[in-house]
């Protein structure tokens, strides 16, 4: 059944009874049939506005405009308890692949390096710094190079 058709149904039994008996009984029934917070505050609402004299329609209307707030208030709320749900799942899904591809290519880079390295001629192989190095025999050869 239509959610719309079950409140036209419940609000059609509170008219009949507010016929048979008086408004503020018919309001209570109701507010004890739906069973819910918000259903009792308007009967309650309508009720004392009733009582008093007031006009029902601004009532109302502020009543809706609190509920709008309340409502929005808890989906805030809510949207609020997600994202912090969310931040986990998120890191350990997002992290790793970030963390491999900021550190991927220096690593490779880096691993590249130390395998050619250790070829001949390479920078950290000893064999090629004994190519390079010759012994200083004499002091005076170097400084008959120098300018």
């Amino acid at each position: 059944m239509d959610c719309r058709s079950d409140i036209a149904v419940e609000l059609e039994v509170v008219r009949r009874h507010a016929e048979a008996d008086t408004m503020q009984r018919a309001l209570k029934e109701f507010a004890r049939r739906m069973n819910a917070p918000d259903v009792n505050a308007l009967s309650s609402l309508v009720s004392q506005t009733e009582l008093m004299g007031t006009h029902v329609a601004t009532a109302v209307t502020e009543f809706a405009d609190t509920m709008r707030r309340q409502y929005r208030q808890r989906a805030e709320e809510r949207a609020n308890k997600t994202s912090i749900k969310l931040l986990f799942p998120v890191i350990l899904c997002l992290a790793p692949p970030v963390f491999i591809l900021m550190v991927g290519p220096p690593v490779l880079q880096l691993r590249n390096f130390l395998h050619d390295a250790h070829e001949s001629g390479g920078v950290l192989n000893p064999s090629s710094y004994t190519e390079r190095l010759t012994p200083v025999t004499n002091l005076e050869e170097i400084r008959e190079d120098l300018p």
